[in-house]
């Protein structure tokens, strides 16, 4: 996933990325949904919003952007708990072993395997 929040595209319409092996960009559009890139635009706004002593989320910030930009109220507790979780894939701060675990490529994964 982190490489996909980057969402970075190597390839080019006269130099396309190989079928089995496409680039950030190409696999961002094939797998994410727009529920993804909402979290994600939200994560980014809040990226910063860290403490000093371990770098967790300053959830205060988190909830003052949320305010500040005007996102719905219904949208509050996922977009900070999803916050949450992507801080911890992007900083490392959780270890993610989908692959050993489940056996499958992340694009394979589906929630049941998380769960």
């Amino acid at each position: 996933m982190p490489a996909l929040m980057t969402a970075e595209t190597t390839c080019t319409d006269e130099q396309p990325c190989p079928r089995f092996s496409p680039c950030s960009g190409c696999q961002a559009r094939q797998i994410l949904t727009s529920e993804d890139w909402y979290l994600i635009s939200f994560y980014r706004l809040v990226a910063a919003q860290v403490d000093g002593m371990g770098g967790r989320p300053r959830l205060e910030g988190y909830r003052a952007a949320l305010d500040l930009y005007g996102y719905p109220r219904s949208h509050h507790t996922w977009l900070a708990a999803g916050a949450q979780m992507l801080h911890g894939l992007m900083t490392k701060q959780d270890k993610v072993a989908w692959q050993r675990e489940t056996g499958k490529h992340y694009g394979q994964i589906r929630p049941e395997d998380v769960s």
